[in-house]
């Protein structure tokens, strides 16, 4: 990932940052896709985080059609969600 933002130029602390927040938004959204039944809350969460998604694309600007970056953002999420789980377990 450090090597695919250095190759096009990006700002690496704020463009970091930017795909962090890009990838946890995208965990809160998997998240809410797995929880059961419709809730103003679970509506109104998806609303924003939606948002959130959209405006960090324009930010970012980055092809998440990119397989480097595709893959990249696959593991992150999947070592956060790890790493979460693992907190609950202890």
């Amino acid at each position: 990932m450090g090597t695919y933002l250095k190759e096009n130029n990006m700002n690496l602390p704020s463009k970091e940052l930017e795909v962090k927040i890009f990838v946890v938004s995208m965990l809160l959204q998997e998240l809410l896709d797995e929880t059961v039944g419709e809730t103003r809350y679970k509506h109104q969460l998806r609303f924003h985080i939606k948002r959130v998604q959209i405006e960090l694309d324009k930010l970012v600007s980055v092809n998440l059609e990119d397989e480097e970056l595709s893959k990249f953002v696959t593991n992150a999420i999947s070592a956060l969600e790890r790493s979460i789980d693992d907190l609950l377990v202890e």
